[in-house]
């Protein structure tokens, strides 16, 4: 795939692009517009994605790792097998996003919206849901562990405690 590492797209249209395989590792894209795109084994290794659009991506075991996504639009796209791990969700709209066998570990999700997102078999270990909106957000076979389940109140399928 091409290596975009380090570029700077910021506020860049590339909607409805087929970038698999491209690594985007400390690439700038802050308020750009990846919507509708093909991500699939994409690396985004600690990229600015803060404010991008990424609407209706499909994502598949894609790298978001490290990564500034906050503020970001994620609604209506699915991250099939991708890593989230340490990066900044904060203030996301991930409305009706399915995220299937995702890693978030420590993934920061305060003060998203998460309404009707699904997260099926997901590590979510001490992931901030803190202040997040949960309104039907299915949590089906997730690792909870470490994560205050009250910040989770109005989800489905949460593990009993």
């Amino acid at each position: 795939g091409a290596d975009f590492s380090g570029t700077e797209f910021s506020g860049a249209s590339l909607s409805g692009g087929d970038f698999s395989e491209a690594s985007f590792a400390d690439a700038g894209l802050s308020g750009a517009n990846l919507g509708q795109s093909t991500l699939a084994r994409a690396s985004f290794l600690g990229a600015d994605l803060s404010g991008t659009s990424l609407y209706k991506v499909k994502a598949k075991a894609a790298q978001f790792e490290e990564c500034d996504l906050s503020g970001a639009d994620l609604s209506s796209s699915r991250f099939d097998a991708c890593i989230f791990t340490g990066s900044d969700l904060s203030g996301v709209a991930a409305v009706s996003t399915y995220f299937y066998r995702i890693s978030a570990v420590e993934a920061d999700f305060s003060g998203a919206n998460l309404d009707r997102a699904k997260f099926n078999n997901a590590d979510l270990t001490n992931a901030d849901f803190s202040g997040a909106g949960v309104d039907e957000t299915d949590m089906n076979n997730c690792t909870l562990e470490g994560v205050d389940l009250s910040d989770l109140e109005g989800a489905k399928n949460l593990p009993e405690s």
